[in-house]
């Protein structure tokens, strides 16, 4: 099996995913399965390696930027992601602006200000 990938650029690649909770709108729908400990926010992920070579910690807020759209996230540490990749979720509100689930994405590091409108979102989502 052959596979052709056209990487545009030398910089971060998305990997991206749709989760268990938000494969559906009946599932999007749930109230009790959008609250459960299993429904994880989007996130920037990277591995520490990754992340300090952008100058980021886990906490730190990214603007995450592919093809026209953006998304406002947290970082977090995760050591299972490749050297040179970004794992950010799909299928999500606070996703939906983002490009395919890979292919190139930016990650510039912005204020924890720009976060809290997002942060209200997660609060309905879950409330």
């Amino acid at each position: 099996v052959e596979i052709e990938v056209n990487i545009k650029s030398a910089g971060l690649q998305r990997i991206g995913e749709v989760p268990q909770y938000e494969s559906d709108a009946i599932v999007r729908r749930s109230t009790p399965l959008q609250k459960t400990k299993y429904n994880i926010r989007p996130m920037a992920r990277m591995r520490a390696e990754q992340m300090a070579q952008l100058g980021l910690v886990e906490g730190d807020v990214v603007l995450a930027s592919q093809d026209k759209g953006s998304a406002v996230l947290q970082v977090k540490l995760d050591n299972h992601v490749a050297m040179g990749c970004v794992r950010v979720a799909a299928s999500h509100e606070l996703t939906t602006g983002l490009g395919d689930l890979m292919g190139d994405i930016i990650i510039e590091k912005t204020s924890k200000e720009l976060y809290k409108p997002y942060e209200t979102t997660m609060m309905k989502v879950v409330a």
